[in-house]
């Protein structure tokens, strides 16, 4: 069975009980399990998931189509009992009313009537008054009032009297608007040049002006020649230069075994210094303390009798070096 192919194999219902080829990760043996024995305990429930947000209302339908009306029922036996009277039906349109007719022109206008009243006759004259009778006992009627006099002729104009004195003068009134500019007239020639007039005496002389700012500082000439700063000793079996002092150390006739220890003062990185060696008599052996190393060139153990040996060093603090570093080393010939 293991050597047949899993498509060959035959299909079947699967039971709990039934067995599970597998191959074991650790070990590469094939083994046997059955559903329950690999199936993982069951995991917790996961927790509810919040309510999400009510979705936006749908839109309202279409309203459906009116259903057809029904068939009439068949007309029933005539009942001896009225039956209750049916709504009433809904009341007709009105009718559209009539188009006004054509108004008719109008009448002519009655000539006026005659005034009913006849003219008015004209006054009769005045009777003669009569005799004064005896005086009556009884008042007698008070008499019509006589018509009014016609009014006389104006009478002439009296004399102007006398002028009455000044009246006060009456407040000034608002100045009127300033009217508007009017056009420019054309320019007229111009005059002949006059003669020019002679030259005034000279003005007296001004207050000084205030200091110009200082001009810009001028390029930095080339460096001219520095003189060197030089120690010497005739002999000496330790040396101890003076960096702050000395750009060469001279010991001018050493007959014996010399000694450079640490020079003294505060050296800057890059600073030289020539160390000059001549042998008087017999030739020693020369040393150094550890402030001084090699640098491309080894530093001499020895000299030569009757000639000289430049050494030349330069201070070096680049990562904390902080010695003197031996350039160049020339003997004498």
């Amino acid at each position: 069975m293991a050597d047949a192919k899993i498509s060959a194999l035959p299909t079947g219902a699967f039971a709990s009980g039934d067995y599970i080829p597998y191959v074991d990760g650790a070990s590469g043996v094939t083994r046997k399990a059955t559903k329950d024995e690999l199936r993982g305990s069951m995991g917790t429930q996961g927790s509810q998931g919040s309510v999400g947000d009510q979705g936006a209302q749908g839109a309202t339908g279409n309203q459906g189509t009116q259903g057809s009306q029904g068939s009439i029922g068949a007309t029933g036996a005539d009942s001896t009992v009225a039956g209750p009277t049916g709504p009433t039906g809904p009341q007709g349109t009105q009718g559209t009313q009539g188009s006004i007719g054509v108004q008719g022109p109008q009448g002519s206008q009655g000539s006026q009537g005659s005034p009913g009243d006849g003219m008015q006759g004209s006054q009769g004259s005045q009777g003669s008054i009569g005799a004064t009778g005896a005086d009556s006992t009884v008042p007698g009627p008070q008499g019509t009032q006589g018509s009014i006099g016609l009014q006389g002729t104006q009478g002439s104009q009296g004399s102007i009297g006398v002028d009455g004195a000044q009246g006060p003068q009456g407040t000034q009134g608002t100045q009127g608007s300033m009217g508007s500019i009017g056009i420019q007239g054309p320019q007229g020639t111009q005059g002949t040049l006059g003669s020019q007039g002679s030259q005034g005496s000279i003005g007296a002389t001004g207050a000084q002006g205030a200091q110009g700012t200082q001009g810009s500082q001028g390029s930095i000439g080339a460096t001219g020649y520095a003189v060197p700063r030089i120690s010497s000793s005739v002999t000496g079996g330790t040396v101890t230069p003076n960096a702050d002092t000395t750009d060469i150390r001279e010991v001018t006739a050493q007959d014996a075994a010399i000694f450079f220890d640490t020079p003294s003062g505060t050296p800057v990185d890059g600073q030289k210094m020539i160390l000059q060696i001549k042998y008087a008599g017999t030739a020693g052996t020369i040393s150094f303390t550890g402030s001084w190393t090699a640098g491309g060139v080894a530093l001499p153990t020895a000299g030569v009798t009757g000639k000289y040996l430049h050494l030349g060093f330069m201070y070096v603090t680049a990562n904390s070096f902080n010695k003197w570093m031996l350039l160049a080393s020339a003997q004498q010939s």
